[in-house]
């Protein structure tokens, strides 16, 4: 996928967390989330999936860069999503429409590994084809 169509993608993605959270923290969305509720594990799986997509895209959209803090590589588009991560949960202890969970954040940390890493293994994979532009700006990532 070429990383023009992966930034689209990204922006119209963070639009749709964005509203989602703006429409839950006005407390609009209970009838959804009461929805979510119903599928077992339904709110777990739906932070581990959306926090985990947006840390693939942010990802990709980085090329899978890392920094390196003591002796541990961490992908720096998973530790961006997982700082957003951290403070949107925390925030809910602030408004009376939502309720902080401990599980939620920890589902959407997993998600953000999770998908951080078939990250990894996507770009690795496209940095290793015949002919691959990995390197260079018009890179098939």
């Amino acid at each position: 996928m070429k990383i023009r169509r992966v930034k689209i993608v990204l922006c119209a993605f963070v639009l749709f967390m964005v509203g989602l959270v703006a429409w839950a923290d006005s407390g609009h969305g209970s009838q959804f989330f009461r929805l979510a509720n119903r599928i077992p594990a339904g709110d777990k799986l739906g932070h581990f999936i959306l926090f985990g997509m947006l840390s693939f895209l942010v990802n990709l959209v980085l090329r899978t860069a890392e920094i390196r803090l003591w002796r541990i590589s961490i992908l720096k588009g998973s530790a961006m999503v997982m700082f957003v991560a951290t403070l949107e949960e925390v925030s809910q202890l602030f408004l009376r429409s939502r309720s902080f969970d401990l599980a939620d954040l920890t589902a959407g940390l997993l998600g953000i590994w999770f998908f951080g890493w078939l990250a990894k293994r996507y770009c690795s994979r496209q940095r290793s084809k015949p002919g691959s532009l990995a390197g260079s700006r018009n890179s098939p990532v």
